[in-house]
């Protein structure tokens, strides 16, 4: 279920994951597109679809494999 509040700050998002669409790039969501547990937890959070997950976490020079978490100063900053 979408957090209401987010529909004050976010509504034409809220709106398309309402409709079972990715909240960035309005493309349908196909649940069998996504590649790890990982991607589908963050589904479950932020609504993405496969395709927006990998060109947000995938991006930069420090590209972790699946499985390797990247943690500085105590803080874990990723998880792939």
């Amino acid at each position: 279920m979408v957090n209401e509040a987010l529909g004050l700050f976010f509504p034409d998002e809220v709106e398309r994951i309402r409709q079972n669409k990715c909240p960035l790039c309005s493309k349908d969501i196909i649940v069998t597109s996504f590649t790890s547990e990982l991607s589908l937890k963050e589904f479950h959070i932020s609504g993405m679809c496969q395709e927006c997950q990998d060109d947000i976490f995938n991006k930069g020079d420090d590209i972790l494999n699946e499985g390797e978490i990247f943690i500085e100063g105590g803080e874990v900053y990723g998880y792939r």
